[in-house]
Order: C-alpha cells, then sequence, then structure tokens
C-alpha cells in the first residue's frame, strides 16, 4: 500500500467485525498506528496479531468510559488524526408496533448517543493535535437512513438521525481543520477483507 496514514493514529468504534474490521486492516495497511474498540474481544485478538493494532473494550454509549479512553490514546500517541464511527446495533429491533422500549433504548443509545459522544471526544482530542485542530470524523450511517425498513423503527430512525448529527457537526468544525462527514453504506452481511 501507498503509507499515505503513516505517522497518523486513527480511532474505530465498532472495529470487531464487518465494516469496522476491514477499516482497522486498511489503515493498518496504510500505515496508521489504530486504537479500536468493541466488544468481541476474541476476534480483537485476532486481528491485533494480524494488524499490530490496538484493542480497548469499550461501549461507545457509556459515557463515563470516554474520558480514560481519549486519555490514553493521549498518552500513547500524542495525537488523533482519524476517527471512523462505526459502532452500531439492530438487535432487539422491530416495528413500530412491536418494539420494546428497551429494545429502543439500547438501538439509540449506542447508534445515536454512541456516535454523538464519539463525535465530541474526537473533536475534543483533535483540538488538542500539537499543530491545532486538525483531523477527520467519518459517522457510518446507513442506506437505511434514506430508504427506512418497516421492520427495523429503532436501526433506521439512528441512522436517519445520523445524517442531522453528522451535519450539524460539520458545520460545527467549518472554522476548523477537522471534518466530519457520513458515509452511507449499504447492507455487508459478510466479513470485509
Amino acid at each position: 500500500m501507498s503509507g499515505r496514514f503513516a505517522g497518523k493514529v486513527a480511532l474505530i468504534t465498532g472495529g470487531t467485525s464487518g465494516i469496522g474490521a476491514g477499516t482497522v486492516r486498511r489503515l493498518a495497511s496504510e500505515g496508521a498506528k489504530i486504537v479500536f474498540t468493541g466488544s468481541k474481544a476474541e476476534a480483537a485478538a485476532a486481528l491485533c496479531a494480524e494488524t499490530g493494532a490496538e484493542f480497548v473494550a469499550h461501549r461507545v454509549e457509556n459515557a463515563a468510559a470516554w474520558d480514560s479512553l481519549m486519555a490514553d490514546i493521549k498518552a500513547k500517541h500524542g495525537r488523533l488524526d482519524v476517527v471512523f464511527a462505526n459502532a452500531g446495533i439492530e438487535s432487539g429491533d422491530g416495528s413500530v408496533e412491536e418494539i420494546t422500549l428497551d429494545g429502543w433504548e439500547r438501538i439509540l443509545g449506542v447508534n445515536l448517543t454512541g456516535v454523538m459522544l464519539t463525535i465530541q471526544h474526537a473533536i475534543r482530542a483533535m483540538r488538542a493535535n500539537p499543530e491545532g485542530a486538525v483531523g477527520s470524523i467519518v459517522v457510518n450511517s446507513s442506506m437505511s437512513a434514506y430508504r427506512p425498513m418497516g421492520n427495523f423503527v429503532a436501526y433506521s430512525t439512528s441512522k436517519g438521525a445520523l445524517v442531522a448529527l453528522t451535519k450539524s457537526a460539520a458545520l460545527h468544525c467549518a472554522n476548523q481543520k477537522t471534518r466530519a462527514v457520513f458515509d452511507q453504506s449499504g447492507s455487508y452481511p459478510h466479513e470485509l477483507k
């Protein structure tokens, strides 16, 4: 690969499978130092062995855990250049008539609140980079943001809200050298390599 991420530090949430794991592999192959989060320790161990990336067990929706994660990244790497807000769930979803309040709150907690916390802490960390507020934040949304599914009301709602959240963050960052963009991915049921 080109090494275009050499010297860059990246944080990838939801990095233990699918698009997240594929991103860990790709950025590592391009020379980035990677910290990735998730909840699948066995998959994470294999990915660390393959890529040299660092895994941190972390729940994006746990607001109290963010300060220590970001302090650890700063202490080890001194900067943060790229953040990929990829963590997301759909388990426990259903139609608007069938979903439980617990299912709704859990999905929105990970898919929306977790992404807001990711963006918030990324901006703060990037502002502290040695050369000032510089970096890129990429948010993984979904085609469900624009084409909601009737049997996935919380997932569809959360992905639609991510578009507005990311646009708001991008406007907030417009006078800095920090970018926030969203990716409207399709469905990826298989492991990306």
